[in-house]
């Protein structure tokens, strides 16, 4: 593990998982996407964090389940590649989860449509660029795709809005901007 301060940590943290990508926030901590298993953040005494709500399967809408790529934005946000869920996935600062494109089937329809109309196909990686731009690397069809921008959709339920904290659906009666 690299300190924020750019030296390279004496007793590496044993983080228990295969480790498929790795990022730094905004404070300067690790956040490390274990395959199949929860994105760990790597606290300042050493101590882990898990982000966001890890569940195995793709059966919850509000779980990432192999998070294979990651992201950290300005605002603190995680941007997460969920390639056994075919979804790029976003973890907001109160961990809050949304889905931001992926249908959750596998294939390559829904260029030009809404991001959650776009399939992707085990997606890998996620950036965004200095613009705002967020590209995926689309794996499994062989591709890098752009997703323009976008709020966070969170799906909805008689005009009530779903969010989902600590695992937990919550329901709520005006949109979240």
């Amino acid at each position: 593990i690299v300190a924020p301060d750019g030296v390279v940590l004496a007793n590496p943290i044993d983080l228990q998982c295969t480790v498929f990508d790795i990022a730094v926030d905004r404070d300067g901590l690790v956040l490390a996407a274990c395959k199949n298993g929860p994105i760990k953040k790597v606290l300042r005494d050493g101590s882990l964090e898990t982000r966001g709500s890890y569940a195995p399967g793709c059966s919850n809408y509000f779980s990432y389940s192999d998070p294979t790529g990651l992201t950290v934005l300005e605002d603190g946000s995680i941007l997460v590649a969920d390639g056994q869920c075919h979804r790029l996935r976003k973890i907001l600062p109160n961990d809050t989860m949304a889905v931001i494109s992926g249908t959750g089937l596998p294939g390559s329809g829904g260029d030009g449509e809404a991001p959650l109309s776009a399939q992707l196909d085990t997606p890998s990686d996620v950036i965004q660029t200095p613009d705002g731009q967020i590209f995926v690397a689309d794996t499994g069809n062989q591709k890098i795709r752009r997703v323009f921008k976008v709020r966070p959709v969170i799906p909805t339920l008689d005009d009530n809005h779903l969010v989902a904290i600590d695992g937990k659906l919550l329901l709520f009666n005006e949109q979240l901007q």
